[in-house]
């Protein structure tokens, strides 16, 4: 993962949806939709993010909420705390600590 660049997936194993958000702190002022999908195309989002090493992290209700939002959408304001502790234990990841 490239320095103060943020990519993640969020996904719901339950309903088969994958959402993935980017974010990069310098010139977004919050992180945005990048792709969605359900069924076999969150299975294809999750596979092309394992390969990239980009974090998946499950988060049912969460990425049921962000598949509605539109490509290139910004996360709701009533997301960012949510948001801010993934990307703060992602930080966490970078510097050699598990996820959780």
């Amino acid at each position: 993962m490239e320095k103060n660049r943020y990519d993640y997936i969020i996904k719901d194993k339950k309903r088969l949806k994958a959402v993935a958000l980017k974010y990069e702190p310098e010139k977004d002022f919050a992180p945005y939709l990048v792709a969605k999908g359900e069924g076999k195309l969150a299975e294809e989002i999750v596979a092309k993010a394992k390969d990239e090493n980009i974090p998946v992290i499950e988060k049912n209700n969460m990425a049921s909420i962000l598949i509605d939002l539109k490509i290139g959408e910004f996360i709701p304001v009533e997301l960012y705390h949510a948001v801010a502790v993934i990307f703060a234990k992602l930080f966490e990841c970078d510097k050699g600590e598990k996820f959780l």
